[in-house]
């Protein structure tokens, strides 16, 4: 009898088709046999071709690239089987253009940095195989010229170059840095990011002006303060799963800085350490007492050299590979894996402490690409944690970069012979112990205070002038003068170590409330005076109404359709943190104490430091301004002596959490 494929159903077929391409040795790349298989006969073409079975091809993805992040982020309208097959192919075509160095596309880039923020080990096996790192290099240094040779960087497209070292960051483990020549190296840290650094006010750092605490403000606000905090980073449109997705572009100057930092920490590790140029200092602190000696030891000097950045860690390769994951974005219940992130995020100091070794790890960076474009909107469908309360708390160590002041004002003031790659710069170490303390709902927080043009006043660390600060036992009272009333509020200090997880006080955890609250998807006008922001600490996203089958099978149509998220909120409604250098590293490098706030839109975080001796306030205030990525605090920093609304000297600065 012969035999005639029609015998089988078609999801017999799909299943045969599956097992055949999806192959522990198919992993890597595309799918070699797929066409062998079509061409088998018309039936069986007819039957799993890409048009007639979106499923198989869905299933593919999910064996190919990782689904845990979207799942997580995006609600299930995202995640049916045409919306996987579409994108499976879109990665297909990237990972070609990709491996024969194909002409640069923004949009190529795009992809490759969204699958990095959704990357839990086979996303980035995938960009390997292609040569993504090479490709990078390639980019940069031959079909992206003009970004190289020119000094004329206020033409340079930020957007494109964002990307590009974001990526050389996430793909840049200290393994594959080390395959580098030194002389490529040496181009990455003088010639390429140099500028980017010594020239960093004129790129993006920060997703929206820090004159504003409160986001978002009405387009009607009058007078607007200056913006004087770097230009905005580039929004644009683009496609994720086949659908239109508003996304901002990652911050130029905190990956510049990244990627600069773990180079430099290669090259000195490199370099014979020469302990006759600090043949002066005592050796060590006991030592320095003894002879009366004030500042750094060589002790002190030899751990500074000895800190690194927190820097990408490859992931283990994921296994089973075959393991058909579609079935459980389908049908999977996330009730189990939401119950217990809850409980992580509740109590982060318990022993259920997810490990933010995988996606999770870009969890703040995926929210703010999706979620901060516009400082002016109330939608924000995709809105989700930025910052996670608690995560300043603990030691931090790391280093500010300067230039001179002569060389930064001639570059202020645009003169033409002066190339921000010839600029030097120096570096200073920078040690901060930290401590968040948090105003708990329905508790009004402190105001922000205002500068000399009305905005909030960032060079206080938005805080008021004159307020004073009382600590006690488990939190911190703030005095705010407010004509003749001086307002007093509460903050309760954060303790990731307390007793039985309980990270504030007993009363305070008793009367905390962490309730579910949706979040707003129109686009109306706001108030002049918009509420404060409640800081959420886990998010629920929701699809369209209709069964799930048909979902995934693409029988309901989602036009109109809005995504919306639900959120659960912490019960913070403001972050105070504070600080100091510690002991040891203030006697080395000197004693500054630390006070700054966290905002809830972008999770911005703005630090003042200034010396904890009255008697050198000679020595000047200085605000930090940065990110958390990862486990490391990166932004720039600035003077506090020039004016609100204009551009202070400033520089890079990076700290790493000492763990």
């Amino acid at each position: 009898m012969s035999f005639h494929p029609n015998l089988f159903p078609m999801d017999v077929w799909e299943q045969i088709g599956y097992y055949f391409l999806a192959r522990d040795d198919t992993f890597l790349g595309l799918l070699p046999g797929l066409m062998s298989l079509l061409l088998t006969c018309r039936w069986i073409h007819d039957s799993l071709s890409y048009p007639a079975n979106p499923r198989l091809y869905a299933r593919l993805f999910c064996y190919k690239f990782d689904i845990e992040a979207p799942r997580r982020r995006l609600s299930d309208r995202w995640l049916t089987a045409p919306c996987l097959a579409i994108e499976l192919r879109k990665r297909f075509t990237l990972l070609q253009r990709v491996r024969r160095h194909a002409d640069y596309a923004v949009e190529d880039m795009w992809t490759c940095y969204l699958m990095m923020l959704e990357n839990d080990g086979r996303n980035e096996r995938q960009l390997e195989w292609a040569g993504l790192s090479e490709y990078i290099s390639h980019c940069v240094s031959h079909q992206l010229p003009a970004l190289t040779t020119t000094s004329s960087f206020r033409v340079y497209d930020t957007e494109s170059i964002s990307l590009l070292l974001w990526l050389s960051w996430m793909m840049s483990t200290k393994d594959r840095l080390r395959t580098e020549s030194s002389s490529v190296r040496t181009w990455w840290t003088d010639k390429f990011l140099h500028r980017y650094l010594a020239a960093g006010f004129q790129f993006p750092s920060l997703y929206a002006p820090d004159s504003f605490l409160h986001l978002p403000i009405s387009q009607n606000v009058d007078p607007m303060p200056p913006i004087i905090s770097g230009p905005s980073p580039a929004v644009k449109r683009i496609t994720h799963f086949s659908r239109p997705l508003v996304v901002s572009s990652p911050l130029l100057t905190a990956a510049a800085l990244l990627s600069w930092m773990v180079r430099q920490e290669l090259v000195r590790a490199a370099e014979p350490w020469d302990f006759n140029a600090f043949s002066g200092l005592p050796p060590t602190r006991a030592a320095a007492i003894a002879l009366n000696r004030q500042g750094p030891t060589l002790e002190d000097v030899l751990a500074y050299r000895e800190q690194r950045v927190a820097s990408p860690q490859p992931l283990p390769f994921p296994t089973p590979t075959s393991w058909d994951a579609f079935d459980h974005v389908t049908c999977g219940s996330h009730e189990d894996e939401d119950d217990e992130r809850d409980e992580d995020l509740m109590n982060p100091g318990s022993e259920h402490e997810p490990d933010l070794t995988d996606s999770r790890e870009y969890e703040s960076d995926w929210y703010r690409t999706v979620s901060c474009v516009n400082m002016f909107s109330t939608s924000r469908p995709l809105r989700g944690v930025v910052f996670s309360p608690g995560s300043l708390t603990g030691r931090w160590a790391g280093q500010f970069l300067f230039t001179s002041m002569d060389d930064y004002l001639r570059m202020l003031q645009g003169e033409s012979h002066v190339d921000a790659v010839s600029v030097r710069m120096l570096a200073r170490p920078l040690y901060w112990d930290l401590q968040e303390h948090h105003c708990l709902q329905p508790t009004e927080p402190l105001s922000p205070g205002a500068d000399e043009y009305e905005g909030d006043d960032v060079l206080n660390a938005w805080l008021p002038r004159g307020f004073s600060l009382t600590k006690r036992e488990s939190a911190i009272d703030v005095s705010e003068p407010d004509n003749d009333i001086r307002r007093t509020v509460r903050y309760h200090t954060y303790c990731p170590d307390g007793l039985s997880n309980v990270t504030y006080s007993k009363s305070a955890t008793q009367a905390l409330r962490r309730e579910w609250m949706s979040d707003g998807c129109g686009d109306e006008e706001i108030a002049d005076d918009s509420d404060q922001a409640i800081w959420p600490i886990d998010v629920d996203t929701s699809g369209p109404v209709g069964d799930m089958a048909d979902q995934f099978n693409a029988t309901t149509s989602s036009e109109g359709y809005v995504d919306t998220v639900l959120q659960r909120s912490s019960g913070v409604a403001d972050i105070l943190v504070t600080g100091e250098t510690g002991h040891l590293h203030g006697e080395a490098w000197g004693h500054y104490t630390v006070v700054g706030r966290v905002r809830a839109w972008d999770g911005l975080v703005v630090l003042l430091s200034q010396p904890k001796n009255p008697a050198h306030a000679a020595l000047g205030k200085w605000v930090f301004k940065g990110y958390l990525h990862g486990q490391n605090l990166v932004g720039r920093w600035r003077d506090t002596m020039t004016a609100a609304g204009l551009v202070g000297y400033e520089g890079s600065f990076v700290v790493s959490k000492d763990s």
